[in-house]
């Protein structure tokens, strides 16, 4: 999970375990973001890059050839809703809007939870949390972990 804050850096777990590799190996790294994860897999395989981050949820399962680490953390993301809709429940088969921030969770996983949601991607969190706050989206769903 790779987040860009105000100034353009490259914020969270994954980039802290980025920093770590790009330390201990003494290596440049370039970043590279693609549309899906199967699209990044696609990627590695074709050898166009060599490690593939995924966000802090269950991966699809991946081939023989591709070797996988152990999870570096086990989070799961948080539903926010405004005081006076906090009894909603959390899961509804209703259409409903949801806010996220870049892009995290992957829409598979909001879908299993609310099957019709219409899901809005933000920049940044404030701009997420503020979508709810003022009515514009019913949740927010994203990262605990800041």
């Amino acid at each position: 999970m790779l987040h860009t804050d105000s100034q353009q850096r490259i914020r969270g777990i994954n980039a802290d375990y980025l920093n770590l590799l790009k330390r201990a190996l003494n290596i440049k790294l370039t970043l590279r973001e693609y549309a899906d994860h199967q699209k990044a897999m696609d990627a590695l395989e074709d050898g166009e890059v060599d490690i593939v981050l995924s966000h802090l949820v269950a991966s699809p399962p991946l081939n023989d050839d591709i070797a996988a680490t152990n999870p570096l953390i086990i989070t799961f993301p948080a539903l926010v809703t405004t005081l006076h809709d906090s009894m909603r429940p959390l899961t509804s088969s209703k259409p409903v809007n949801i806010a996220r921030v870049a892009n995290y969770p992957p829409d598979e996983v909001i879908h299993q939870s609310f099957p019709k949601a219409t899901i809005i991607s933000f920049t940044n969190l404030y701009q997420a949390l503020a979508s709810v706050s003022a009515g514009q989206n019913d949740y927010f769903i994203g990262s605990n972990i800041r």
